[in-house]
């Protein structure tokens, strides 16, 4: 039986497993009936992914150096905790893994916990179908040890969160099928990747892409094409690493029809549920199904030059300035040279923004 300020704070956490921004009033009430300062939620894989999910809203500072600063590769109470976790203890408290020594001396203490007053913990661990999580629930100096009436307690909340979070994965999994449900009635080709470039899911648009120049192998988009598959692994990794850029899309050729452009971007929200691992989303254009607009088109709507036009629709096709001034037939700074009237009369500044523009006034092929 839990207590009534526990209770009602669970409660309330149950609300938020179908609404995203009942979290952290959730989290905060529930931190105040336990007698904790602040908790957040880390998964035990892909422990990056902390950033993205719930945390008390003051630990977001703390949140951003645990991800940015790399502490999560070598996160000292998860080194210890999980495997007396995988033993079958799973509430797990800082006296069970560490001493005052440990305090003085370990970088992880040092130069993350206690500046930002998280000497104290406890681990609340629990299961989803999907995942293992930790709630790590913080006191400061002051506050004192979680006690071994604390550690009762946090076990009578471990089942109330395992079935909390399932839930919000089921409401994240329903949105983000949703949002995919859209992109399929739009004719889309898209494909839902996790924090780690490893594929979620795809569309019917995308599933009729995959072949011998693009696939999914062990979860990872790439092609049996060792050149393309380099390349491919490069544009999802470099956004993981580092968010979208300006770039144009990778060009993909296939023997025998025109290339794939394939553009990797960050998943809008409205596809992401909370408890749902999408962050990244890769387009696919079927220069087949959607050819580019003609030269003369782009002359008419923008008012270029047919040499412009040229250069517009090789970079649109996914080549470099370089690649495109070759095919054109003229030196990069010619090229260059276009490139600057091109974003001026289409009211564009970035090659990925000219490319969008272009390719959104292309003409779909029927069927």
């Amino acid at each position: 039986m839990l207590p009534e300020g526990v209770r009602e704070a669970v409660d309330r956490l149950y609300e938020a497993g179908f609404e995203r921004g009942l979290w952290q009033a959730g989290l905060a009430q529930l931190c105040d009936a336990i007698g904790a300062d602040s908790a957040i939620t880390v998964p035990r894989v892909a422990a990056e992914d902390t950033i993205n999910l719930p945390f008390s809203s003051e630990l977001a500072e703390f949140a951003e150096r645990f991800v940015a600063d790399g502490w999560y590769l070598d996160d000292y109470r998860a080194n210890r905790g999980w495997p007396r976790t995988d033993r079958g203890q799973t509430i797990v408290l800082e006296q069970d893994i560490a001493t005052e020594d440990v305090h003085s001396d370990n970088p992880y203490y040092q130069e993350l916990m206690l500046p930002f007053d998280k000497k104290w913990w406890g681990g609340i661990t629990f299961n989803t179908p999907e995942r293992q999580y930790v709630l790590s629930v913080f006191r400061g100096e002051k506050g004192g040890m979680f006690s071994e009436e604390d550690r009762r307690l946090f076990q009578a909340v471990s089942g109330h969160l395992a079935r909390i979070v399932t839930t919000a994965e089921r409401v994240g999994w329903v949105q983000t099928t949703l949002g995919l449900g859209m992109l399929d009635a739009l004719d889309e080709a898209a494909i839902l990747l996790d924090g780690q470039g490893q594929v979620i899911e795809m569309t019917r648009g995308a599933e009729r892409l995959m072949g011998e120049s693009l696939t999914v192998i062990g979860r990872r988009v790439t092609s049996h094409n060792r050149t393309v598959a380099r390349s491919v692994s490069a544009a999802i990794s470099k956004v993981v690493a580092k968010g979208p850029d300006d770039s144009a899309p990778l060009r993909i050729e296939r023997p025998g029809r025109r290339p794939l452009l394939l553009d990797v971007l960050p998943v809008p929200n409205r596809f992401d549920g909370v408890f749902f691992f999408a962050r990244l989303i890769v387009l696919l254009t079927d220069l087949d199904r959607r050819p580019l607009p003609s030269a003369a088109l782009l002359k008419k709507a923008f008012g270029l030059t047919p040499a412009e036009a040229r250069i517009a629709l090789e970079l649109t096709s996914g080549l470099s300035l370089t690649e495109a001034a070759d095919r054109c037939g003229m030196g990069r700074e010619t090229a260059k040279t276009h490139l600057k009237s091109i974003f001026f009369k289409t009211d564009t500044n970035r090659q990925s923004a000219l490319v969008g523009l272009v390719r959104s006034i292309t003409a779909r092929r029927p069927g």
